[in-house]
């Protein structure tokens, strides 16, 4: 996997990100146990296609949890950031 790039944050902000990384990390582990067995259970043959888009699906709602995570973390107003 390439190198994501580093992101600059506040102390607030920096806070906020271990929140949130602590509820992601969770959540990934779903994540990647369900992905682990969907590709386990595929001939070569079946990788592509179908397999893919479970896989794609399955990480696009790991994103969307992140977002999840985001907002109910500012809704409870522990960090003065919603609008910024």
């Amino acid at each position: 996997m390439r190198k994501l790039p580093a992101i600059e944050l506040t102390k607030e902000r920096a806070v906020e990100a271990g929140r949130i990384r602590d509820i992601l990390a969770a959540k990934s582990a779903v994540v990647v146990d369900y992905s682990s067995r969907v590709l386990a259970s595929k001939k070569n043959a079946d990788l592509l296609g179908e397999t893919e888009f479970l896989i794609r699906n399955a990480v696009h709602r790991f994103g969307a949890a992140g977002i999840d995570a985001t907002l109910a973390e500012r809704k409870k107003g522990l960090v003065g950031l919603q609008k910024s």
